[in-house]
């Protein structure tokens, strides 16, 4: 019966078994740290100096069900790994962008896309580019004048 009281009392679970909400700023920090996390993994891959990264494939199905994979390429890595946060997967697919658009940088973008998270944080401006670029260009022009 569609209007059984007995189905309209009993709750629809919404998360998974352990699951649950975060709110407001331990939300915003989580996701905050999930995106430094993924721009720190591929930042040391950059440069002659480069590290190369050990993965292992998932487990499940595939071609390469289990076995290691050593690289260096950040866009690799990027498609490689499972992102469950969602600034994360932006980052993520900022790289897969890139790759589609122009073919290389991939992990310079990423890179890049944190970094700005990440002064944001440590000045306090909030979340807005808007406050954000004024800042970075002050910083790279102060650079700019200590290179000269």
């Amino acid at each position: 019966m569609r209007g059984d009281l007995s189905t309209a009392l009993n709750p629809i679970p919404l998360y998974k078994q352990g699951g649950g909400e975060e709110k407001a700023e331990v939300a915003r920090l989580s996701a905050f740290a999930g995106a430094l996390a993924v721009g720190d993994l591929v930042k040391s891959t950059l440069g002659p100096k480069g590290m190369d990264k050990i993965l292992q494939c998932s487990m499940h199905g595939g071609p390469d069900a289990g076995k290691l994979l050593v690289t260096n390429d950040g866009a690799t890595i990027l498609s490689k790994i499972g992102v469950d946060n969602p600034v994360a997967k932006v980052l993520v697919d900022i790289s897969k962008v890139q790759d589609d658009e122009v073919g290389d940088g991939t992990t310079s973008v990423v890179v890049l896309a944190s970094e700005l998270l990440r002064y944001q944080h440590l000045n306090g401006l909030g979340y807005t580019t808007l406050e954000t670029v004024p800042c970075l260009v002050d910083e790279v022009t102060q650079h700019a004048e200590d290179l000269d």
